[in-house]
């Protein structure tokens, strides 16, 4: 699999700890969808990976950044939880909406999609 940076994922499976994802393959698209008031552009992204095939999303509530980052959600205060996902999101961290892990082929074919928003 082609590889152009690392990316960093914050699960709530995991209770928001940083995972770091050493080789992916990143890209920014742009979705436009019709509505009464023209195009509506949306901007996202799509992340490849291979392994950690153990790793569980929840749709909504985890998040993604291109690289790596300091950037940590404390999870003992509600409090806390929120201005970690703010401070995630100012520095361009991404909700991930789908995440398929496809385990079809050989070991080295196996891999995960996560599309993010």
């Amino acid at each position: 699999m082609y590889t152009n940076t690392s990316c960093t994922l914050f699960l709530l499976s995991k209770n928001y700890k940083p995972v770091v994802i050493p080789h992916c393959f990143y890209t920014s698209t742009s979705i436009a969808s019709a509505s009464r008031q023209g195009l509506d552009y949306q901007e996202s992204a799509q992340c490849y990976f291979k392994g950690n095939e153990d790793l569980k999303f929840t749709k909504g509530k985890d998040f993604l950044i291109e690289g790596s980052t300091d950037i940590t959600i404390d999870c003992t205060t509600q409090k806390g939880i929120s201005e970690g996902i703010k401070a995630l999101h100012d520095a361009g961290g991404l909700t991930i909406m789908r995440a398929d892990y496809k385990g079809y082929g050989s070991k080295r074919m196996r891999h995960w999609e996560v599309s993010c928003k």
